[in-house]
């Protein structure tokens, strides 16, 4: 939806600023993908009995960061 948006405010107005959106719409999308990997791979360490996941879940604070923060300046 939020690419749709942007999308079509840039085709009817062709402001810079909606391509800014655009990127940030697909930021957040990607971010949250990497997210869910991560929360996956998190439950898949703690299954298996790994006793050290904190690299996933440094990839998980980043990519929650960085959905939010995109989502925040979207808006």
């Amino acid at each position: 939806f939020l690419i749709v948006f942007a999308f079509q405010g840039f085709r009817l107005t062709h402001w810079w600023r909606f391509l800014v959106l655009m990127f940030l719409a697909v930021a957040a999308v990607l971010a949250d993908l990497i997210e869910n990997g991560a929360i996956v791979d998190i439950t898949l360490a703690l299954d298996a009995g790994e006793s050290d996941f904190s690299f996933l879940l440094r990839r998980l604070a980043f990519f929650t960061w960085m959905k939010w923060l995109s989502l925040a300046l979207y808006f």
